[in-house]
């Protein structure tokens, strides 16, 4: 499935960067750490996960944009240990 999507979402990604409306430090990679976070926030609590959920994702979408607050981040995690990491969480 990565060898599938990721191609894809880095050319999105670029794209995005090159239209100035995604920050320069994302990478396709980020796309699923912040999809588990938001869906294991959402599984927390059936009536207030959905909602929390939906306000991170927000927070997080706002974030990505560019902007005149652009401070670094720390890098990305190397893309095996990453995969390694996500292998874990399925079990």
């Amino acid at each position: 499935l990565r060898g599938r999507m990721e191609p894809p979402l880095t050319e999105l990604i670029e794209r995005a960067k090159a239209e100035g409306r995604l920050r320069e430090d994302f990478r396709a990679t980020d796309i699923p750490l912040l999809t588990v976070m938001l869906s294991r926030l959402a599984h927390t609590d059936r009536v207030l996960g959905p909602a929390l959920a939906r306000r991170y994702l927000e927070l997080i979408l706002n974030g990505l944009g560019p902007g005149q607050d652009q401070a670094p981040v720390p890098p990305p995690v190397d893309d095996d240990a990453l995969a390694g990491w996500l292998s874990g969480l399925r079990g």
